[in-house]
């Protein structure tokens, strides 16, 4: 009975911290958030939100990936303050490119050592871009190695983090079908013409 009033207190702070993140335009609603840290089924975040379930510690860090300022011990045992009260470099809530790129990483499964790799950085590279932010260079790099990623999204935050796939319109549709006719017809007028030769000969 203990354990599960803690959990449900453990839930209440948690999703205290999710509405702080919403507040701070790092996601439309939970919904929008439980993607972003990568649940692609909004039932299992749901759990954690309502307190069937503790939150994982690599929730935790995720959440302190998106927000530095947000302190995870306060989630698990509800001492201390929420935010640490500390100067930083960016304004309160405010992402910056790298912490994007970071969280695109996570959501898509991701690992680092994978990531860099796959852009051919090295470890020195990924941790100065942590403590300086992303260099024009890199986000170039960016863009070519991962082209699902919306790179708008990544610059000032804007849209969706991943790019929405193009929407065909029936009228293109139509189109198409009435050229694709047209070809076939072309195609059985050629083949009509070859075999009249072939019988003329």
């Amino acid at each position: 009975m203990l354990e599960e009033k803690l959990l449900k207190q453990q839930a209440v702070r948690f999703c205290e911290v999710c509405d702080y993140l919403i507040g701070c335009a790092v996601a439309k609603s939970r919904r929008d958030l439980g993607f972003l840290l990568g649940y692609k089924a909004y039932p299992s975040f749901w759990r954690i939100l309502k307190g069937d379930a503790p939150v994982p510690q690599k929730l935790l860090e995720k959440i302190k990936v998106l927000d530095s300022k947000i302190n995870i011990g306060w989630v698990i045992t509800g001492e201390e303050e929420m935010l640490y009260k500390r100067n930083e470099t960016a304004p309160q809530g405010e992402m910056r490119k790298v912490d994007r790129f970071v969280t695109f990483l996570y959501a898509e499964n991701i690992q680092i050592k994978v990531a860099l790799e796959q852009l051919k950085w090295t470890r020195r590279a990924y941790d100065k871009a942590l403590k300086e932010d992303l260099t024009l260079r890199q986000l170039a790099d960016i863009e070519t190695t991962y082209p699902r990623l919306n790179m708008e999204w990544v610059l000032n935050g804007k849209g969706a983090m991943l790019k929405q796939e193009e929407v065909v319109s029936l009228r293109t549709i139509k189109k198409i079908l009435a050229e694709m006719e047209a070809l076939k017809a072309k195609v059985n007028r050629l083949e009509k013409y070859i075999k009249k030769q072939h019988k003329d000969r």
